[in-house]
């Protein structure tokens, strides 16, 4: 849950959401996926704000684990455990709901290239990133997955 949701250069992601309303949140274009959820860029007009939304995979909506429980329960219980934390290296939740059969956890949306567009630059220019920069955002990801480990939280990705 320490992804940073940036608006950048991206592929599509499949078959997706674009173009639909979810609670208060129109879904504007796909940011990543992973291996439970899909990740959108949207808005909140009320708010006048920038989001990301994570979406529970439908196909994972009802299928059991003998030790966890549903997907959605383990869904919602890391987006308690997220909203839970304060740190500047940690995404923001703002939110949770299941609208029909989607589960969404509702982020802040940081603008600004994701890192894997920026190692993709440095890439197709032949470059590799300098070091004091591999080594300050290493720091920043550290800073962050420490502070998430002293509150308790284990992040399964990693």
């Amino acid at each position: 849950m320490f992804e940073l949701f940036r608006r950048g250069k991206r592929r599509k992601t499949g078959a997706g959401l674009e173009g639909r309303t979810i609670g208060k949140y129109r879904i504007l274009e796909p940011l990543g996926r992973g291996g439970m959820a899909r990740v959108y860029r949207a808005y909140h007009p009320q708010l006048d704000r920038y989001v990301a939304i994570k979406v529970l995979r439908s196909d994972l909506v009802g299928d059991e684990e003998s030790d966890t429980g549903s997907w959605r329960a383990r869904f919602q219980r890391e987006a308690r455990a997220v909203a839970a934390l304060r740190h500047p290296n940690v995404v923001r939740v703002f939110d949770f709901d299941v609208e029909d059969d989607l589960s969404y956890i509702v982020m802040e949306c940081l603008e600004g290239d994701s890192l894997k567009t920026r190692l993709d630059d440095y890439r197709i220019r032949g470059e590799t990133m300098p070091p004091g920069e591999v080594v300050r955002i290493l720091l920043d990801v550290l800073d962050g997955l420490a502070y998430a480990h002293s509150e308790g939280m284990v992040h399964r990705d990693l």
